[in-house]
């Protein structure tokens, strides 16, 4: 009878492990799913942190909209390198701006098509008449035209477009016709033409200083 009586009990411990250990195992799984995912997220976080002063390559004092309330604030923009894809959005701090010329473009500068897989030219241009700093609708000066040209391939159709030209390099800030109020995306030109500093900021509507940092 004893010996019955501990083989049951022997049965019944190997039929508790046997549906501990799926339980068990299903644990350690979520756990080390969640451990995986918080890893990502801390290296994402690493890999898009940089220290201002030492690597960012471009920095930007602007007002840009606030989607939440709609107001307008005061931001600085730092933008890496470019092709890095990184970039921060500050609390407004003031800096000793590098000289800087600023035309702005408007909608009627460009005669926009919805972009098709033959043609990459959506965006042609048929008027350079810009504003200056001061508000005054002056010609482009003939500097300027090129990279009003290099945008030709910008998808979306700009409503307005700051070009802010230096001798060293001439950014475009764009604000496209996409939303209520329109994102800003960053651009900068080379040989190959324009290229993204960084896209879908909440909206700037002006733009005060800039500075290069490397």
């Amino acid at each position: 009878m004893k010996n019955k009586s501990l083989s049951k009990t022997l049965i019944v411990l190997a039929l508790s492990c046997v549906m501990v250990a799926p339980l068990t195992c299903c644990r350690y799984l979520v756990t080390g799913v969640l451990i995986e995912s918080e890893v990502e997220t801390l290296a994402k976080k690493i890999r898009n942190r940089f220290d201002v002063e030492k690597e960012g390559h471009i920095l930007f004092a602007v007002t840009k909209r606030n989607d939440d309330d709609g107001k307008l604030y005061p931001r600085n923009v730092c933008c890496t390198k470019p092709h890095d894809e990184r970039t921060q959005v500050l609390e407004a701090t003031p800096f000793v701006s590098d000289p800087f010329e600023i035309y702005i473009s408007s909608w009627q500068n460009y005669d926009f098509h919805f972009p098709t897989k033959d043609n990459k030219i959506c965006n042609t241009l048929i008027n350079t008449t810009v504003k200056d700093k001061d508000g005054n609708e002056i010609e482009a000066p003939d500097k300027l035209i090129p990279y009003m040209k290099a945008l030709a391939p910008y998808p979306y159709e700009m409503i307005t477009t700051f070009f802010l030209y230096t001798e060293r390099e001439t950014f475009a800030i764009a604000n496209p016709n996409v939303n209520l109020w329109s994102p800003s995306d960053i651009i900068g030109f080379d040989g190959d033409g324009m290229f993204y500093y960084c896209d879908g900021l909440n909206e700037i509507t002006e733009v005060s200083g800039l500075k290069f940092l490397d």
